[in-house]
């Protein structure tokens, strides 16, 4: 009988291990994800600050050009 306490002890401490691992993979899933969005998020940024430059550029362009006349 005390051999199926015991045992019973062991599982039970092996199930809460077995859920703070999936605990802790849920965390680093989480963390993983919020790092590429981040980097989704800083990719997007770069992209709309090349466009601002480009359009900034052609602007001044345009009217260096116009003043000119």
């Amino acid at each position: 009988m005390q051999l199926l306490e015991e045992l019973g002890k062991i599982l039970k401490r092996i199930d809460l291990q077995d859920k703070r691992l999936k605990r802790a993979g849920s965390k680093q899933e989480k963390k993983q994800g919020d790092l590429e969005q981040s980097w989704e998020d800083a990719r997007q940024e770069a992209g709309r600050l090349q466009m601002r430059i480009s359009n900034t550029s052609t602007l001044k362009s345009a009217l260096a050009s116009w003043s000119s006349f």
